[in-house]
């Protein structure tokens, strides 16, 4: 028999966080992560699909500092974060940054896996 949600002990190949870690601050995306940390196998991916900021200001990137601005406005601490943000707060979680996919848009994909 077909059942509609697999056993919460199952662990699965990729977690995906879309739009999520941008929402809160370092300390409350640090809880999302650890939880997702706790749930997650050993070879399991996490992807997070959110902006990723230019290192520096450039005028390519301004879309995404307007979105920075936006999230600050409307979230409780939310905002944009660089790669060397993103790492630092998936190294504080036990994860390892593998790497960043541009996609072209206005969000791009974080590659990442447990430590």
């Amino acid at each position: 028999m077909l059942t509609a949600f697999p056993p919460l002990d199952r662990h699965y190949h990729a977690y995906i966080l879309k739009h999520i870690i941008h929402n809160g601050d370092d300390e409350r995306a640090r809880a999302v992560l650890r939880n997702c940390h706790r749930s997650m196998g050993a070879s399991a991916q996490l992807l997070i699909i959110d902006p990723v900021l230019p290192q520096q200001p450039i005028s390519e990137g301004a879309i995404r500092y307007l979105m920075d601005m936006t999230m600050l406005a409307v979230t409780p601490g939310g905002r944009e974060r660089t790669q060397d943000e993103f790492q630092k707060l998936l190294e504080s979680a036990g994860f390892e940054l593998t790497r960043v996919i541009r996609t072209g848009g206005t969000t791009d994909i974080i590659e990442a896996r447990r430590c």
